[in-house]
């Protein structure tokens, strides 16, 4: 569900995501994203002028199998 909807193969090194977006596909709520990427967990930056972050591709899926996420979502996802 999440990893088709979200093409998180490693090949996808342009896309960047919303906090939003980080949420649904981890399963965490975005608070956690926030503090995530605030305390370096999470490679990310804000959006100049704003409170918005964004997080490229490769930071995502590094963050996902550094906590064991990918290999979970994709284990009981297929």
């Amino acid at each position: 569900m999440a990893l088709d909807d979200y093409d998180l193969d490693e090949g996808n090194s342009n896309k960047i995501y919303t906090t939003g977006q980080i949420s649904k596909i981890c399963e965490i709520s975005t608070a956690t994203v926030i503090r995530s990427i605030d305390n370096g967990d999470l490679e990310g930056y804000k959006i100049p002028g704003s409170n918005h972050r964004r997080v490229s591709h490769n930071s995502l899926v590094k963050f996902m199998k550094k906590y064991e996420i990918y290999e979970f979502l994709k284990h009981n996802l297929h």
